[in-house]
């Protein structure tokens, strides 16, 4: 008999977290003719999503039911319609803020297509925003003045540094 027994468990699929100022809005639709409840992305992965949404809106949510729908709205106006199974639910400190694990339910191969799609675009901006940030904090200590990663516009080349300068000198409408 062994005297001691490790137990590893691995996710099946990459999940990613969305920083703060990065917005994704979820119509979570528990019922077909129910009103749609609406939260905000935490993380995605091609298994599921974290989901956050006010407390007063979760309650007619249990873990395990499957929803009639859960549609994730990106910032580009694009939208990725899902079918999806809650799998767990707790609350944030202050009990004003429920978030809700669903495990995506039947998803066909278009729709893994663009779930992937999207997991890669929400990595890719996220080392962007953290090298923006790594810059700020450079370009802060050299030239002693206080740089926030929003301020710190990254460009490929020197067609790109001329877009970028042209259109802080210019107005939107001007030619």
């Amino acid at each position: 008999v062994p005297q001691w027994v490790a137990v590893a468990h691995g996710r099946q699929a990459v999940r990613v977290d969305l920083s703060q100022d990065m917005v994704v809005d979820v119509l979570l639709r528990p019922k077909a003719d129910g009103e749609p409840l609406t939260g905000r992305l935490v993380n995605l992965s091609l298994g599921g999503c974290l989901v956050e949404l006010a407390s007063r809106q979760a309650v007619e949510l249990q873990p395990m039911q499957v929803l009639d729908g859960l549609l994730l709205r990106f910032p580009g106006g694009q939208e990725l319609p899902l079918v999806a199974q809650v799998r767990h639910m707790h609350s944030l400190p202050g009990w004003q803020t429920i978030r809700l694990g669903c495990a995506f339910v039947n998803v066909d191969a278009g729709q893994e297509r663009r779930l992937w799609f999207a997991v890669r675009e929400i990595e890719r901006e996220r080392k962007a925003d953290e090298t923006r940030r790594a810059v700020a904090r450079c370009i802060s200590g050299e030239y002693r003045q206080e740089f926030a990663a929003a301020d710190v516009i990254m460009t490929s080349g020197a067609a790109g540094g001329m877009n970028v300068t042209l259109r802080a000198i210019c107005d939107p409408n001007d030619e």
